[in-house]
């Protein structure tokens, strides 16, 4: 430290120096200390002085250096030094000479931009330097022009900071910074003007709202005077800044909104360039920062903008008649003749481009933020910006071409989870219809010189296709000329042009039928071959995936391979497999064009293979090669998987070898590969069969059981799916497994995950295994489940009882002298009192899905129905196989089974259950429909019987087979239910039954039940509004039904359907009660239910309906949900997450409102005494606040939303969230998505053989 010190004193003194290079090295020795340590107390202000004296020095160098010292010294010196240095600073503003204030302006800027990390140092700064400035600016009489804008430009950047870091400023602060700019913003100089706009913006954002009044009425009385008096000058100023104050703080004008209008309105007929211009990007910024409140006004911003882009003055375009008679054609001599046209105009002063430009600009920020309103986009918009596609200047063609790919990208497509155009889809209807004269705008301006605007030409042509597949059938005859010159296009820098050429072109392949291009593509082969030749990778990949797609259109293979004639091998199979050959053989190429070119070779011989002759076999040895190398096995497999599902049958050679390189696959750690494998080896043994050696199959099922596991159901699905096709084409394959493998496969359903498909595909498995495999199989999983000596309670999850019961079925089912003995057998456990409660609840299982198939009308029902007295479990599983049984004779069980319910025995829920398990299974088949079509009046009668049960369980029960009954004669049926329900006689129990019994009709897909429902489901929603609790949760579970299964039933009711499903959102204080448990209170909420029920049918109508909903009010909703019960907070995670994709324009602007709530989820704490649960739960609920923010920060311009932008530096300010989000974006990227899952609220019928237990 003494040495330090005695160092400065010699620098000290050296910097006083005649000498310039003593200085110089003084300076920069000072600078280097003070960047790395706080200078002493002692020092500072010697240092300092001799710092501002320097600031004045004759060598540039020096005062250079000295600048940069003020950086760090602000940064740690005492509060006093900062003051003398800002002070010393701002007064050479005033006094000194022209250099002097050039220098102390620079220092400024300079400690403006980089202020102390510290809160206080930084807090003291921002003060005393915007104090000094602000006074250096009351004077500005007697600065000059530059030193204002200087002076305005440290303000600024102190402002920005202040927002950025979103610090907390005084209240003298704003007002300080308004007093001494506000008055710079009336001045007669133009740049301070506009510097002075800025600064004002910048404040609005974070003034209080006093200060904002006042600015804002500044601003309006000066545009007023300036109207009145007609002061062109001081109208375009005032309007200029009116458009920067929306742009930066919109959001905060929205109650100033309606004067601000009025004014901008009362400019209609204004001709001047500038004030349109300005009128026009202030509609926009309101537009994008008050999107609700400007809704009143959108007809007349979309009539002035639809004026102003087509205002161009100094040019005649020619009359629309004749741009419609227009031929479609490629003529080149029209073209020249446009072109020289166009050359002979030149008007170097015309600005009116300006005005047409801001108007496209306007009108994509209303259709981005405004989806709701997509079908009336299309009526007002669509035609004004397609007849606009003509436009001369490049700029302004480029942004209409943008603005309609923007109305593009918020139309749902033709057939989005059953909303079509028949179903009432009107933007697409709508789009449909434009199409024609959309098509030929767009094809004038591919021929365009200009590679920028035909790059967007064919942008908005994909997605349009994806939109309306097969929109483009009868333009591709004129559409395939223009990709064939853009493809051959020579100039520099043409790849960005050819790929998406290329892109189109796989879209436009992917989306017509093959018969749409019959004869137009014989010319485009040359530039794709070309194309797979460029030196250029992304070029080279996109060609590959043409070839992939336009090789299914050149020869369809079904129904049967159409036949090829030479011509069309010597013209395109030869050349495309030629330069594919070539990139093949390669090995120093790109890792993408690897695999795609593998994958694009497959394609071709699986449609091409019987045209390619000799050149086949060395070309499929490229492919075993590739099958060895580590970097390439994925694509190759995938090919290998192509090329074997060739109805063509090519040769294959050494099919053993490849066998075994696949086994080996199958025990790397490498999930890809092990999944491209599986499937790629069961299309090879089928299309192979015959040269598959037995010891290479007993190998690969070998492998396939190890892959067998409840820990990756998705890859043992595939793997049995391979085991089924083995046994099938080799049965004796199966007979060699191991002990090993025979538990294995005995323990896989143990996880009660093994369900749905999986658990089928495994039951597949089973069915084809050999007779005396079957046996040991069904010994080992019986010794496995029967063998416990607990008398009561279940060893498994009840779903492994089930998938345990499947199997039995399935391993019986080959023999019926098996399936006799088997159900003896189990018959004879049930009957056993020995018998625990595990392995009797896996017996009735098991004898129900036996029964299920089979007449076991020997069957002793006493032993069954006796088990109706047992465990909650047994009883439950009686019930089912009772059910089960009686579909396998229906004749004979479904009798007793009424007779029974009819008694009004004791049993009555259980027989109940019985019924629907019976009805579920009958009802699944034509042929149990008919069988149970004689015992439906009956049936009916008991059930309405139960209708008002004091048990919701029984009343589920009876709702479930009512909805199964009437889909048998829904015209009879469901006008029954109607009428049920409007009885004044009906009471809240059977107004739920009815409406739940509806909803159980609407997941079939009977288009009998559609066109009834039609006109009735009014009727059957409107219970919406009913008093009673109960009845509106079930009403809002069958909205969401018919939201997801049937949108269009609802399309035209949205509007009185939403708010009453809006009102279900709100907590109703009246229906929150506290209940005593011993010493403890606990509070209960009955309304939590249905709002559960409305948030799950708000999420449903997001992915249906989205075009019908008011996207602000739906986000108001939304915000309330995130302050609710946990369940609620998920769906409204999971919600905006859907809507980053949705509408992310819309979800920026509401971010104020929604970001709290999730920065209070993301900082919470769990509480001292939380127990195991809860912690777990508050832990999910962050991360699903993480992958919440995650899908915010990938919507475009993320960073410019200030709420975003707090949530980003939340999660990036504290480690453990940090590393949460990194979880969180690694798990997206494998998986390619952010989004969770939510269970829709929908009917789930029971599957045939399974059973659920039923609520009592």
């Amino acid at each position: 430290m003494a040495t330090t010190t005695l160092k400065i004193s010699q620098w000290l003194e050296k910097m006083d120096s005649i000498d310039k290079d003593f200085r110089f090295m003084a300076v920069n020795d000072i600078l280097a200390v003070l960047k790395q340590s706080k200078l002493d107390s002692s020092y500072e202000v010697q240092v300092a002085q001799k710092l501002l004296k320097l600031l004045h020095d004759k060598n540039g160098e020096i005062q250079n250096l000295s600048m940069q010292c003020f950086i760090p010294l602000a940064e740690h010196s005492e509060q006093t030094t900062q003051a003398m240095i800002l002070k010393h600073l701002c007064n050479d503003l005033l006094a000194g000479d022209d250099r002097g204030k050039e220098v102390s302006a620079l220092t400024l800027k300079a400690l403006a931009k980089d202020p102390p990390k510290a809160e206080q140092a930084f807090t003291f700064q921002l003060q005393t330097l915007t104090s000094g400035i602000c006074y250096v600016l009351r004077s500005s009489d007697t600065i000059n022009t530059q030193l204002a804008l200087d002076c305005m430009e440290i303000l600024q950047n102190q402002l920005h900071i202040v927002i950025s870091i979103r610090a907390v400023i005084h209240s003298s602060f704003d007002r300080m910074v308004m007093d001494a700019t506000l008055p710079l913003l009336f001045g007669n100089r133009s740049p301070v003007r506009k510097r002075a706009i800025a600064v004002l913006s910048y404040l609005l954002v974070l003034c209080g709202g006093d200060v904002k009044d006042e600015v804002m009425t500044a601003v309006v009385g000066c545009l007023t005077q300036a109207i009145a008096a007609k002061d062109m000058a001081n109208i375009k100023a005032m309007l200029q800044c009116v458009a920067s104050l929306n742009s930066h703080a919109g959001h905060r004008l929205a109650s100033g909104l309606p004067v601000m209008m009025e004014l901008l309105f009362s400019f209609s007929d204004e001709e001047d360039v500038e004030i349109v211009e300005y009128i026009l990007q202030t509609f926009e910024a309101m537009i994008r920062r008050c999107p609700q409140e400007i809704t009143a006004y959108v007809p007349d911003i979309i009539t002035r903008c639809v004026r102003a882009l087509s205002y161009d003055p100094n040019y005649n375009y020619g009359s629309a008649d004749d741009d419609d008679d227009e031929p479609m054609d490629d003529d080149v001599d029209d073209e020249e003749e446009e072109d020289d046209e166009d050359a002979d105009y030149s008007d170097d002063d015309d600005v009116s481009w300006k005005v047409r430009r801001q108007a496209a600009r306007c009108l994509s920020s209303l259709i981005s933020s405004r989806p709701d309103m997509s079908a009336e986009f299309y009526k007002q918009i669509s035609p004004v910006l397609i007849s606009r596609f003509k436009e001369r200047e490049e700029n302004v063609k480029v942004d209409i071409l943008s603005a309609y790919q923007t109305l593009l990208s918020v139309t749902r497509p033709m057939a989005s989870n059953g909303v079509s155009l028949e179903n009432g889809d009107a933007s697409a209807s709508s789009l449909q219809e434009q199409s024609a004269d959309l098509v030929k705008a767009v094809h004038s301006q591919l021929r365009d010189k200009s590679s920028r605007v035909r790059q967007e030409c064919f942008s908005l042509l994909s997605k349009l296709v994806l939109i309306l597949p097969g929109v483009l059938s009868s333009f591709i005859s004129v559409l395939v000329p223009a990709i064939h010159s853009s493809l051959v296009e020579t100039k520099q820098l043409a790849g960005g042009i050819k790929t998406d050429a290329l892109s189109f072109l796989r879209a436009l392949l992917q989306t017509h039928q093959a018969n749409a291009f019959q004869g137009n593509l014989s010319s485009l082969i040359p530039p794709l071959v070309a194309a797979i030749d460029d030196n250029f990778y992304k070029i080279i990949s996109e060609a590959l995936l043409v070839v992939q797609a336009i090789v299914r259109v050149l020869r369809p293979l079904e129904p049967t391979p159409v036949a090829v004639d030479a011509g069309t091998v010597d013209e395109i199979v030869n050349p495309l497999f030629e330069s594919m050959l070539k990139r093949l053989v390669a090995t120093d190429i790109d890792q993408e064009v690897k695999e795609n070119t593998l994958l694009a070779m497959g394609c071709l011989i699986h449609h091409f293979a019987d045209c390619i002759g000799d050149k086949l076999a060395s070309c499929l040895n490229i492919f075993m090669q590739r099958l060895e190398n580590e970097v390439t096995r994925i694509a190759a497999v995938k090919a290998i998987a192509v090329i074997s599902d060739s109805p063509l049958q090519p040769p294959m050679p050494d099919v053993p070898a490849i066998l075994s390189l696949m086994a080996s696959f199958l025990r790397k750690q490498h999930r890809l590969l092990v999944l491209a494998t599986l499937t790629s080896a069961a299309s090879l043994i089928t299309a192979y069969s015959s040269q598959c050696p037995t010891d290479m199959l007993t190998n690969l099922m070998s492998n396939c059981f190890t892959a067998v596991n409840a820990a990756d159901l998705h890859i043992s699905q595939l793997a049995l799916s391979l085991m089924t096709r083995i046994v099938k084409i080799r049965p004796k394959v199966v007979s060699t497994m191991s002990q090993t493998n025979y538990t294995a496969l005995v323990a896989f359903p143990q996880s009660p995950l093994v369900q749905g498909a999986v658990l089928h595909v495994y039951v597949e498995f089973l069915r084809a295994v050999p007779p005396q495999t079957a046996a040991l199989i069904l010994s080992a999983m019986q010794s496995l489940i029967m063998t416990s000596d607990r008398k009561s309670g279940l060893l498994m999850h009840r779903q492994c009882y089930q998938s345990f019961a499947l199997a039995t079925s399935a391993l019986v089912s080959m023999d019926a002298k098996v399936t006799d003995s088997s159900a003896k057998q189990l018959l004879s456990a049930i009957q056993n009192p020995a018998t625990s409660d595990s392995s009797l609840y896996y017996a009735l299982l098991a004898l129900g899905s036996i029964g299920k198939s089979n007449d076991l009308k020997s069957v002793d029902i006493d032993a069954i129905t006796k088990c109706f007295a047992g465990s909650e479990d047994v009883k439950t599983a009686a019930s089912t196989c009772l059910g089960l049984v009686s579909a396998g004779n229906s004749t004979y069980f479904v009798p007793y089974i009424l007779e029974q319910i009819g008694k009004k025995s004791k049993h009555q829920y259980l027989l109940l259950h019985t019924l629907r398990e019976c009805i579920s299974c009958l009802s699944a088949t034509p042929e149990g429909r008919s069988q149970l079509l004689p015992f439906v009046d009956n049936i009916w009668s008991i059930l309405f019987v139960h209708c008002e049960s004091s048990e919701e369980g029984t009343r589920n029960m009876v709702a479930e087979c009512l909805g199964k009954l009437t889909l048998l004669s829904p015209e009879n049926r469901l006008p029954i239910l109607r009428e049920t329900l409007s009885s004044e006689s009906s009471t809240a129990l059977s107004r739920a039954t009815v409406i739940s019994a509806v909803r159980f009709t609407i997941s079939d897909q009977s288009q009998t039940v559609e066109v009834l429902l039609q006109d009735m489901i009014g009727d059957f929603l409107d219970p919406i509004r009913d008093t009673d609790l109960n009845v509106r949760r079930v009403t809002l579970l069958l909205f969401n039904s018919v939201a997801h299964n049937k949108p269009s039933l609802i399309l035209n009711r949205l509007p009185t359907l939403l708010p009453l499903l809006y009102k279900e959102t709100d907590i109703q204080k009246h229906l929150i009660r506290e209940v005593e448990m011993g010493p403890f209170k606990h509070t209960v909420d009955d309304g939590l239910d249905n709002r559960k029920a409305a948030f799950e049918c708000m999420y449903t109508l997001l992915e249906s309906c989205l075009e019908r909903l008011d996207i602000f009010e739906f986000l108001a909703n939304v915000a309330k949900g995130m302050s609710d019960h946990y369940d609620i907070k998920m769906l409204t995670y999971l919600m905006v997450i859907r809507l980053a994709n949705l509408a992310p324009t819309a979800l920026l602007n509401r971010m104020a409102d929604l970001k709290d709530a999730l920065k209070a989820v993301l900082l919470s704490k769990p509480k001292a005494n939380a127990v195991k649960q809860e912690l777990e739960k508050q832990d999910e609920l962050k991360r699903s606040a993480v992958r919440c923010c995650s899908a915010l920060f990938a919507i475009h311009d993320w960073n410019k939303c200030s709420g975003v932008m707090e949530l980003y530096e939340t999660l990036s300010s504290h480690a453990d969230l940090k590393a949460m989000s990194q979880t969180v974006r690694e798990k997206s990227s494998t998986t390619g998505m952010v989004t969770g899952t939510v269970p829709v609220s929908k009917p789930n019928p029971i599957r045939a053989g399974t059973m659920s237990a039923p609520r009592r």
